[in-house]
């Protein structure tokens, strides 16, 4: 599946819809673009990304500021909905244990999840993140989507700009090699720093 267009959005964001993970590669990235990848990630998706510290482009440098609060706001409301659940499930099953016993093994269910919020640490990032220096000349963009052995591959950032306004190219290509091949370049990618 090959278009070239402008506005190839709609071509390339169709094939996101429900899917269990996806992973972007892409040089750069805007603030839209970021937000669309939060809400991936919030509905489900595990949303692996591979982009740079290219600050020089204003655009970028924004998205990587959403990127951070993003990340820390999530990672903060996740944990705090864990210590909540654990207490309101503790407190309740003790309640409701005062007339029927066996509720009490709520309140041991809610001490897992109230120890597990307690002790979360996770990652900087709501999703997995690799940000490359930019001395790595990062090109390449790619939209791997395993589940349904599809590499997105073609001209387009992973941009607003790249989604709706300019005139781009984006193939889809279906097999398990082309994910296999689109995965060596992740993970060579994901090697080259820390996140």
């Amino acid at each position: 599946m090959l278009r070239c267009d402008k506005g190839v959005g709609e071509f390339v964001l169709g094939e996101l819809n429900s899917v269990r993970r996806v992973i972007v590669v892409s040089p750069w990235l805007s603030r839209e673009t970021v937000e669309l990848l939060g809400r991936l990630n919030r509905s489900g998706s595990d949303v692996v990304l591979i982009t740079t510290d290219d600050v020089e482009n204003r655009s970028h440098a924004e998205a990587l500021e959403v990127l951070q609060g993003l990340t820390r706001e999530t990672k903060a409301s996740r944990r705090e909905s864990e210590v909540l659940a654990g207490v309101f499930l503790i407190v309740m099953s003790v309640l409701f244990a005062l007339k029927f016993p066996w509720f009490l093994l709520g309140a041991l269910i809610g001490a897992i999840i109230l120890i597990h919020g307690l002790h979360r640490r996770g990652h900087t990032y709501l999703f997995d993140v690799t940000i490359l220096p930019r001395s790595v000349n990062l090109h390449a963009k790619l939209i791997i989507i395993p589940e349904k052995n599809l590499v997105g591959v073609g001209s387009m950032n992973f941009t607003s700009a790249g989604l709706n306004t300019n005139i781009e190219c984006w193939a889809w290509l279906k097999g398990e090699e082309y994910v296999r091949e689109a995965m060596k370049l992740v993970e060579e990618l994901k090697a080259r720093t820390k996140h």
